[in-house]
């Protein structure tokens, strides 16, 4: 029998549930707000039927189970993690523009082990990476893998590939995504306060050679 860590995290990996409506864990919790953290890894669901009542989440975990589509996942507007690894998901197209409609608030993106994921080959793997981001370029961890999406947008080349085990956990992929995504944001405010540093000194610039076409007399004024 599965308890929750602490007050956010609902864990119920490994209980071969195919239906969170029929599942006993889920279906007698009275009050979902507080739940945030989501891990239903190591089931056997094929639908999302039902998470329209954690609708607080932020992290969802559903590794391992017989996903062939998100088309039932309900909206999640404050999910920012998403490990979908070791599912069935062979169309990547759809599965982007789902997830973009979806979870506005993307930043982690799981799908490792997936028929759309050519992880193996590097060649079609940089233009999965490129697409996946075109679509979610508010995204800093993929697979894993750390994103910068502002290199990204200023047309350099995406970041250099990190060896990943393929006996990696998803608990071990899931601590380097929360790693990546909290570096990553320190580094994007760095860059967005220098930005507004930059600024504030053009303006400062330009009002100051402004004063040479004020005269004497106006100054006096």
């Amino acid at each position: 029998k599965k308890k929750m860590k602490n007050t956010n995290h609902l864990d119920l990996n490994g209980l071969d549930i195919t239906s969170l409506k029929k599942c006993k864990e889920f279906t007698k919790i009275k009050d979902f707000k507080h739940i945030t953290n989501l891990d239903l890894s190591s089931n056997k669901l094929g639908t999302g039927e039902g998470l329209e009542k954690v609708d607080h989440c932020r992290i969802l975990i559903l590794d391992k189970n017989n996903f062939k589509s998100l088309k039932t996942l309900p909206p999640l507007l404050h999910l920012n993690t998403l490990s979908i690894q070791e599912n069935h998901l062979d169309d990547i197209s759809e599965t982007l523009s789902l997830i973009a409609e979806k979870f506005p608030k993307i930043q982690s993106f799981n799908c490792l082990r997936n028929p759309m994921n050519p992880r193996a080959n590097e060649k079609n793997y940089e233009a999965f990476r490129k697409k996946v981001l075109k679509k979610l370029p508010n995204l800093v961890s993929l697979d894993g893998n750390s994103i910068d999406p502002l290199q990204f947008k200023m047309g350099g080349a995406s970041s250099k590939l990190e060896e990943i085990d393929e006996d990696a956990s998803s608990e071990e992929i899931m601590k380097r995504m929360k790693t990546q995504k909290a570096v990553l944001t320190m580094k994007r405010t760095k860059v967005k306060q220098t930005t507004i540093d930059n600024l504030s000194q053009k303006i400062l610039k330009s009002h100051s050679e402004g004063n040479r076409f004020i005269t004497n007399e106006d100054l006096q004024r």
